[in-house]
């Protein structure tokens, strides 16, 4: 009878002391061989192997379900690094073999790459928090004088606030009121802003805007019928 093909999952990895590993029990289930098999295969490599690669394979202990019911059994095993993965699923034939193979490859990758990102500072997260809490609360207590003022103006307010470490690695906060009529967007935004009335709102905004573009094409045209 043809051996049916098992689905292909992203093989389960772990980490010990920094370093991503997998286990000889996990390779047997996904590769379709005795655990023993498996057991015997590293202890012919270790047997060859140079005392300093025989790092890439750590004896460890695992518990297993028992089949009669009873108390979780103790299993001997191996805990694996990327290394020895790949000493060992060389010898590992076939095509089911090869995907396994490519799976576990990319499953150590990924979780590589993730241990490589930086790790989470918790001062820098707080020091973050921190200065944008503070820079929100002096934008809240000008708009709020404003609003109590009795006045109109605050409606058309606009803020900007700036982030910058000093040299002591110091999370700092700059918030500075733009002029009147300033404009910071990007020049998508720009145009549907205008198209919008979100911006440019007078006539006279507008004429101005339009007759400024209208003098630049103008002198391009002017420019292009010399070169040519």
């Amino acid at each position: 009878m043809p051996k049916t093909l098992c689905a292909i999952v992203t093989p389960e990895l772990s980490t010990d002391d920094g370093v991503v590993t997998t286990t000889s029990i996990q390779l047997a289930e996904h590769f379709g061989k005795r655990h023993n098999d498996v057991l015997r295969a590293i202890r012919n490599l270790l047997a060859e192997m140079p005392a300093d690669r025989q790092r890439n394979f750590a004896r460890t202990v695992e518990t297993r379900a028992n089949p009669s019911g009873g108390a979780p059994i103790p299993s001997p095993c191996y805990r694996i690094t990327r290394d020895g993965f790949t000493l060992l699923a060389m010898g590992f034939t076939g095509k089911e073999a090869l995907q396994w193979k490519l799976a576990y490859i990319d499953a150590f990758n990924k979780m590589e790459a993730e241990l490589q990102k930086p790790a989470h500072d918790a001062d820098r997260t707080r020091a973050a928090f921190d200065a944008a809490t503070q820079a929100a609360a002096f934008v809240q207590n000008a708009v709020f004088n404003a609003v109590m003022s009795g006045g109109d103006d605050w409606k058309d307010d606009r803020w900007m606030i700036t982030f910058r470490e000093d040299v002591a690695k110091n999370l700092l906060a700059y918030v500075h009121p733009m002029e009147v009529g300033a404009i910071a967007a990007p020049w998508p935004r720009l145009v549907k802003d205008v198209e919008g009335g979100e911006c440019l709102r007078s006539n006279s905004d507008l004429i101005e805007m339009a007759s400024a573009c209208m003098q630049r094409l103008q002198r391009r045209a002017g420019q292009a019928r010399i070169a040519a």
